[in-house]
């Protein structure tokens, strides 16, 4: 569920906040006030705007209900256009609705008057404004009492004051310190400490294989995927190429997008790929500017292995903010010729 935040309570903006309302020169768009909701303990923060053009039906008319996602986007549901009784259309799981946007085929501009609020759902309204004169089949039960207000004003101080200590928290246990030094051959080093103060050193453009320590409390946000760590291969010769998939999954649905290097490494192996250049590598494929996001890595290569046995495919994942490395996977390949003359 969708709730608000009563910080807009003490600032007494209730009445406000997500109202829906015309243009100051009314056309198809309305404008949408700023606020604040809950999701899942996760604050989402939506800034005031005016919506995209609001399309009028062709016949008849229709309603269209805008809502918030989850990630703080305006969502907009059309219902079925109608020349006779209107009807809600179904709405979108985990939004937070605003209103309904009563539309006819002769519509040019939007007004107050078209607006049903739907914010009277959440206990967003206030008994003065026009509630929804439609059936939503949202029963009444879901609405907020004054004790449950009150129990998420106790909530949001408390998350606020939490917060706050874990920022603290964050600068002790990792203090913002860093130093660059260059040797007399040109290197340059960076200096870093260790949670206990000790002091380690790190070439600035090298990758991070192993991190110097671990408070046993890290976790990363992306890691491959797969299957098995040991694969058997028969192929006809050496000169065959092996379809083998790279999979990176999201295990953080609030993951920002982030920017990596990633290495696919095998031991006498050629590695082929379409997608990025140079398409043919020997023993280690390496993608740059690796851009991910929620939604993952998925890529097939294609592998040509110079002799049979053992074969070991190695994956890193690094961010190339810090070149630390997020993740990393071994897959051991068993290779097996079927002309066995060939080496």
């Amino acid at each position: 569920m969708i709730l608000n935040s009563d910080k807009y309570f003490r600032s007494k903006k209730i009445f406000d906040m997500f109202k829906v309302s015309q243009l100051d020169v009314p056309d198809m768009m309305v404008h949408i006030n700023s606020g604040t909701i809950i999701y899942n303990n996760q604050v989402i923060n939506f800034s005031e705007q005016d919506s995209e053009i609001l399309i009028a039906p062709k016949i008849g008319a229709w309603l269209v209900v805008l809502s918030i996602n989850t990630k703080g986007e305006l969502v907009y549901t059309y219902g079925v256009q109608s020349t006779e009784e209107k009807s809600i259309p179904k709405l979108p799981e985990d939004c937070f609705h605003l209103c309904i946007v009563e539309l006819s085929a002769s519509t040019t501009m939007i007004t107050n008057d078209m607006i049903y609020d739907l914010r009277n759902v959440f206990n967003y309204s206030s008994t003065q404004e026009k509630t929804c004169t439609y059936k939503c089949g949202l029963a009444t039960d879901y609405s907020f009492t004054s004790e449950d207000r009150q129990q998420l004003k106790e909530f949001y101080d408390k998350y606020e004051e939490l917060s706050a200590e874990i920022d603290k928290l964050k600068l002790r246990l990792n203090p913002q310190q860093e130093y660059t030094v260059i040797t007399d051959g040109g290197l340059e080093y960076n200096i870093r400490f260790n949670n206990d103060g000790t002091p380690y050193f790190k070439r600035a453009d090298s990758y991070d294989d192993n991190p110097p320590y671990s408070d046993g409390n890290e976790h990363s946000d992306y890691k491959f995927v797969y299957n098995t760590s040991t694969v058997n291969l028969v192929t006809e010769s050496c000169e065959d190429f092996v379809q083998i998939a790279v999979k990176v999954k999201s295990f953080d649905n609030l993951n920002d997008l982030m920017n990596c290097t990633l290495f696919v490494r095998c031991n006498n192996a050629t590695i082929y790929n379409s997608n990025y250049q140079p398409h043919y590598q020997e023993e280690e494929f390496k993608i740059a500017n690796l851009d991910l996001d929620r939604a993952g890595f998925y890529e097939k290569f294609s592998l040509k292995f110079h002799n049979h046995g053992n074969h070991v495919l190695s994956l890193y994942l690094y961010d190339n903010a810090t070149h630390a490395l997020i993740d990393k996977a071994n897959i051991s390949y068993i290779v097996n010729f079927q002309n066995e003359n060939v080496e």
